[in-house]
């Protein structure tokens, strides 16, 4: 029914069954962010939910489809926005386990006319963490924020965890769950022979 993004969609499962998060034209240079979910395991029919951004953006495109909680577990969709101008991060909760209907969006980043290129978003011990990159102090840099809950009510300050060397415009970066604490692999360049490396992060439980 939609005029999918070809590079803005994500796939996910609850309790077995498809879920797809996606942006789609509405006239323009304009897009929403939606989802859909499929009415058993096969995928062979599909239900299309309410458009879940009500920021009255401009254009914004999901980047990640996250599943709360525990026992149901809540379909909750991450995606930026244009909104008067700025770059900003939001997140969007369902209220109920189906995603038929959908919270107030709530705002997890600004980046203020910063550089940003790319994220990624994991639930890892038992919270949503998502690690990106924007401006640094030689390019781009690496962060890393995490939800003070498993729902996501409320967001830590950013963690700043490298520069990326090499002068990558999308630098390729893996947020991994290791042991319940956040991982990164992420690109460097070697300080002897200056040939790209991978380097790997970990973020260590508070002392």
């Amino acid at each position: 029914p939609y005029n999918i993004s070809s590079n803005s969609y994500y796939f996910s499962a609850l309790g077995g069954i498809p879920l797809l998060t996606y942006s789609h034209t509405t006239g323009g240079n304009s897009f929403n962010a939606g989802i859909a979910r499929a009415t058993s395991e096969s995928g062979t029919e599909w239900l299309f939910s309410t458009v879940v951004d009500d920021t009255g953006a401009s254009a914004s495109f999901p980047f990640a489809l996250l599943m709360l909680g525990d026992s149901p577990k809540i379909p909750a969709v991450l995606f930026t926005a244009n909104l008067a101008g700025q770059t900003k991060r939001f997140i969007v909760r369902a209220q109920d386990s189906g995603g038929n209907e959908w919270q107030s969006s709530q705002e997890v980043i600004e980046f203020a006319g910063q550089a940003f290129k790319t994220l990624q978003a994991k639930v890892i011990g038992g919270v949503p963490v998502i690690a990106y990159t924007r401006s640094g102090s030689i390019g781009l840099a690496l962060y890393i924020r995490a939800a003070s809950d498993a729902y996501a009510s409320a967001w830590s300050e950013q963690i700043f965890v490298a520069d990326v060397e090499g002068g990558l415009d999308y630098p390729v970066f893996q947020l991994i769950d290791a042991g319940g604490r956040p991982g990164i692999f992420y690109p460097g360049i070697d300080s002897v022979w200056g040939e790209p490396e991978i380097r790997f992060a970990y973020l260590a439980p508070p002392e």
